[in-house]
């Protein structure tokens, strides 16, 4: 008679704002990699009090332990927030999964006085691709470098960002991607941020407002053809970036620019409802949102940068300016957009579901704590 596998391993999870999922790619990948393994490992998941009301907090989301810190997740705060996630990770795990670089200056430290293995998983190359090089770039450059070269294993996301590791890090990573298929997650509550007045026909945006993701083109392409609707769903409050945009193009007719919204059932109604998905991250490795939008069957057009093309397989339509995206949007058949839609389903399907992702993170974190 088979046995159960008994539940041995304890990993951490730090760098997401924590789970439920509340922010961003890190946490949707967060819930869905628990949610996936929770039956193979004990797993614990850092978070940030400052995500989550008081009403919400809870010390355990699908069989995942919650653990909370004061600290914020994002902007100079995540230095701390990761740091000290990891310290506390070092008393009862056997091995810490590190979404981002932010805390990464201390894995020199916890190396000299634990053998505890370290799989950072860097995110993309935001830092490479800032215009603005402030103290806060620099300080994500030197925290990649260090990240890179002392983590135990470095697993990248995209294929585009395992090459730069390889060629200027001389260092060897796995690639395991995202996954897109948020249908088969089952959120355990509702949102009242389902109840907005949405057009009858629409395209799709699902992105942070922030400057790297272009959004600003978008607004202004859809601002300039009048006669399709635009639909933009982000954390519009939460940068002056964000609210300027708001302040900016909220009046027009055909433009729809709502908060965040988390709950996941309503959020797969949205995208199955829209026509075009317009996705302008310029940089990231296989971001979630991409992902998601293709498993959902939707037409994307992407900004034009290797990273996108990699992940829709070259089969999608691709802009470099407002310009371009009003072009491509008053041009496209339904032919065409047919074509694009089957195209995208086929390949998330191929490579981008959270079962196959699991799966791939199982077995190596399964590989390195048999090793170790």
């Amino acid at each position: 008679m088979a046995h159960k596998k008994s539940r041995i391993y304890t990993i951490s999870l730090v760098g997401s704002v924590g789970i439920p999922a509340r922010y961003g790619g890190f946490e949707t990948f967060a819930e869905n990699l628990v949610y996936n393994t929770d039956s193979e490992f004990n797993w614990v998941v850092y978070c940030s009090k400052r995500v989550y009301k008081k009403q919400t907090i809870s010390s355990i989301f699908n069989n995942a332990r919650l653990s909370y810190s004061s600290f914020s997740a994002n902007g100079w705060q995540s230095i701390l927030y990761d740091s000290t996630s990891i310290i506390k990770s070092l008393r009862y795990s056997n091995l810490i999964f590190v979404l981002g670089v932010s805390g990464a200056f201390i894995f020199p430290f916890v190396k000299l006085f634990s053998s505890m293995p370290i799989v950072l998983n860097p995110d993309g190359l935001e830092w490479r691709r800032r215009n603005n090089r402030s103290l806060w770039w620099h300080t994500l450059s030197f925290l990649y470098r260090i990240g890179i070269r002392s983590a135990d294993y470095v697993v990248c996301d995209n294929e585009l960002t395992a090459r730069f590791v390889s060629r200027f890090f001389n260092r060897e990573t796995i690639v395991i991607g995202y996954g897109g298929d948020t249908k088969t997650i089952i959120r355990r509550e509702s949102s009242k941020e389902c109840c907005f007045d949405f057009p009858n026909n629409y395209d799709l945006t699902i992105a942070r407002i922030v400057p790297e993701n272009n959004i600003h083109i978008i607004l202004e392409a859809y601002s300039k053809i009048g006669n399709r609707n635009i639909v933009v769903i982000g954390n519009f409050e939460n940068s002056s970036y964000g609210r300027n945009l708001k302040y900016l193009f909220n009046e027009y007719s055909n433009i729809f620019l709502f908060n965040s919204i988390y709950d996941v059932e309503e959020l797969n109604r949205i995208r199955d409802n829209a026509s075009l998905y317009i996705h302008a991250h310029s940089c990231g490795g296989t971001n979630p949102s991409l992902v998601e939008a293709m498993y959902h069957k939707k037409c994307i057009v992407a900004y034009d940068v290797l990273f996108n093309k990699i992940v829709t397989d070259y089969r999608a339509l691709y802009f470099k300016s407002a310009d371009d995206l009003i072009c491509l949007i008053l041009n496209i058949d339904e032919e065409q957009i047919g074509e694009i839609e089957n195209a995208m389903f086929s390949i998330s399907e191929e490579k981008y579901t959270w079962k196959k992702i699991s799966d791939q993170y199982s077995e190596l974190f399964n590989k390195i704590l048999q090793e170790s």
